[in-house]
């Protein structure tokens, strides 16, 4: 219990785990790996017998000196190993509200919160509540096919540096016009045209997120169609277009530029001699 407490300052009172059913197993600092960039981040992790924390650091000299940014359940959740050519002992927490890749520059420094640890964590977990249950899964109930767990389930994210093209429409990717988005369903690297669709994920409390053309079809239960286009009639002229419309009216209105703000249109007003004068023609004679 003391342990509890400790925890339970070092996040500020925030979350509620001082709780006789609470057993604290390990924490301890760790890196994450950006699915991004690649780039290395500093986290904490909390492991209990029931959940994961995963926590940011605060820059803060007393009180709270972390943040909890997911919580994982232990349920459902399984470790995989990865493979990186820019750094090793990478592992995979793959869990049904997040997937986090995580890094330990050496095996000692991982003594925290290792992937053991997590491990043995979750296969206590299920031998605990086969017996609570007598089953992990009722007889009559299948077992969790890979599309049964889409939106169910935090997908585990592709790495943007290894994908040159998008995994929809094969277009190869550019920083300028064809740019890199994650489908929050299954994870994959997609274009911007290919993943113009949102869908409700129950995994992100039932958040409306970006997903790919075939994760919307499968999620929404119909096949998937882009915004169309707004019709030319109806489209907003853009400032180009409106500048150049007043250059040909000029500021005289239809008609063309007439002199001192006047078109054409008012040359039956005016003399011959007082239109050549405002036009700046004065002395030019019509009959040679």
């Amino acid at each position: 219990m003391h342990k509890l407490l400790k925890v339970y300052e070092l996040l500020g009172g925030e979350e509620d785990i001082v709780n006789p059913t609470k057993e604290l197993i390990k924490e301890g600092h760790i890196l994450k790996l950006s699915a991004k960039n690649r780039s290395s981040q500093e986290r904490y992790l909390i492991l209990f017998n029931d959940r994961l924390l995963y926590c940011v650091p605060k820059l803060r000299l007393i009180g709270q000196k972390f943040g909890v940014r997911a919580r994982i359940d232990v349920e459902g959740m399984e470790l995989k190993e990865t493979s990186s050519l820019s750094a090793s002992h990478t592992f995979l927490v793959s869990g049904k509200q997040r997937s986090l890749e995580l890094l330990a520059s050496s095996v000692s420094d991982c003594v925290c919160v290792t992937p053991q640890a997590i491990q043995d964590t979750i296969v206590k977990h299920e031998e605990m509540a086969h017996l609570l249950n007598g089953s992990l899964r009722d007889s009559e109930t299948p077992p969790d096919s890979p599309a049964s767990d889409l939106g169910r389930r935090a997908p585990t994210p592709i790495r943007e540096k290894d994908v040159t093209m998008c995994m929809k429409c094969q277009e190869p990717f550019n920083s300028i016009t064809k740019r890199r988005h994650h489908c929050k369903a299954c994870g994959h690297v997609v274009c911007g045209k290919c993943s113009e669709f949102r869908a409700q994920l129950k995994y992100d409390n039932n958040r409306w997120s970006r997903v790919c053309c075939d994760c919307h079809t499968a999620l929404q239960g119909t096949a998937a169609s882009p915004p169309q286009p707004e019709p030319p009639s109806h489209r907003r002229r853009s400032i180009l277009q409106v500048r150049a419309t007043t250059q040909r009216l000029g500021p005289g209105g239809a008609g063309g530029v007439g002199a001192g703000g006047r078109g054409l249109r008012g040359r039956s007003s005016l003399t011959e001699a007082q239109w050549l004068r405002e036009m700046g023609l004065e002395g030019v004679s019509g009959g040679g």
